[in-house]
């Protein structure tokens, strides 16, 4: 996290070498060849995170296509892992609309992303009932549906608001 604060904060320092000696690369890469696929995933996380923050789409799908090579194992819960998929159904939405030639491809991804975040909804109303709102905007706004893509965003403002996400 303090990486990812440093990045966004546009400072040139690196945590990794800081507290690793090292640099982020070097730390992936040594992560996965001691087969520490957890941290890779974290790392790849984060690469996506930010750049999806700063709008570099391409760079986040990047990370998003290596990320695919480590399963989730039953860490699927985690707080980094279900704010990842919920970026994971933004970017597919965004490549499904921008990018014809690989539509189906990416609107797959945003369905799955779609049903597994309505899940979690069902599971815990207060912490996902905003983000399932907010792919379902992203859904109408796909489709063409302008109306309810702005009755969703509004649904997802207010529901974030309820339950005390700034």
């Amino acid at each position: 996290l303090h990486e990812q604060t440093l990045i966004l904060k546009g400072s040139a320092e690196s945590s990794c070498s800081t507290f690793l000696d090292s640099s982020e690369d070097a730390v992936y890469h040594d992560s996965l060849s001691a087969g520490e696929i957890g941290l890779c995933r974290y790392i790849l996380f984060k690469r996506k995170f930010v750049a999806f923050f700063y709008g570099d789409m391409k760079a986040a799908a990047e990370s998003f296509e290596m990320g695919n090579e480590y399963p989730l194992g039953p860490n699927g819960r985690l707080c980094h892992i279900t704010l990842g998929t919920v970026i994971d159904g933004l970017m597919a939405f965004f490549f499904a609309r921008k990018h014809r030639e690989d539509e189906i491809r990416w609107w797959n991804i945003a369905e799955s992303v779609m049903d597994l975040t309505r899940q979690w909804a069902n599971n815990s109303e207060w912490n996902f009932i905003n983000k399932l709102h907010l792919l379902e905007a992203e859904c109408h706004f796909y489709k063409g549906e302008e109306r309810q893509a702005l009755d969703k965003y509004m649904q997802s403002i207010k529901a974030a608001h309820d339950h005390h996400f700034i």
